[in-house]
């Protein structure tokens, strides 16, 4: 007879919150500059260019479609922002 754990399944389910509370105590501990809003403001900026792809990407997938070029879209739209700076 199998044991319901309640709390393992809880935990199972929300892993990467845990892993997400881990990080940002670790960092957090690790540098005292962790959690300035200048710090925060540079994480945004780095995150928004993956999340710009990635939603739409994760809402194809789960319309049931694959597009694989939303990735190389990025790479040239990328190495043209390049060229325009230069």
């Amino acid at each position: 007879m199998r044991m319901s754990w309640p709390l393992l399944a809880w935990a199972q389910r929300n892993g990467l919150f845990f892993a997400l509370a881990a990080m940002i105590a670790f960092f957090a501990l690790a540098s005292e500059r962790f959690f300035t809003s200048q710090n925060a403001s540079v994480i945004l900026l780095q995150v928004a260019v993956v999340g710009i792809v990635a939603v739409p990407g994760a809402m194809l997938v789960l319309a049931g479609f694959v597009d694989l070029s939303v990735g190389a879209v990025a790479v040239l739209f990328g190495r043209r922002c390049q060229l325009k700076i230069e």
